[in-house]
């Protein structure tokens, strides 16, 4: 749980050696909400994020689609952010050790935008990383191409 620019954000986190983050995963984090949106304190929905670690075994260049279709399909219902933890990995280690915390927020807007996506971030300014086109996560997605470092 954390909160940016007013916005309260409820996270799960979950890898999988040899298979896509799926549908449990993404209904533990429904769960979650909803006995979050039960305190007596709280009058809104925090917004979800689920951070996965698919195929964690295998190089990152031979990994499949991070996320079942389930998963994604479940993901625009409750119009929770999809985080593949690599992406995040390069964007994270960019702002920690430039300080680039202009960058950072750009990075949070991005997952604040992704309502049922995977989060697309910003490519890292001082990387020439080639930009790998997800279509596999695109067709899961009805057509959105995922783009990753």
């Amino acid at each position: 749980m954390f909160t940016w620019n007013g916005t309260r954000f409820l996270g799960e986190a979950e890898g999988k050696d040899t298979k896509a983050i799926n549908v449990d995963k993404i209904s533990q984090l429904e769960r979650n909400l909803s006995e979050d949106f039960a305190r007596d304190e709280v009058t809104e929905y925090a917004r979800a994020i689920l951070f996965g670690n698919a195929f964690r075994l295998q190089e990152l260049s031979t990994r499949g689609d991070f996320f079942t279709v389930k998963c994604v399909s479940t993901a625009i219902r409750i119009k929770a952010a999809l985080v593949r933890t690599p992406d995040l990995f390069f964007v994270a280690r960019y702002v920690k050790e430039g300080g680039d915390t202009a960058f950072g927020a750009k990075c949070i807007e991005v997952i604040a935008a992704a309502e049922g996506a995977v989060v697309v971030f910003p490519t890292v300014p001082s990387e020439k990383a080639e930009v790998v086109v997800d279509t596999k996560q695109s067709e899961a997605q009805g057509g959105a191409a995922g783009v990753s470092l």
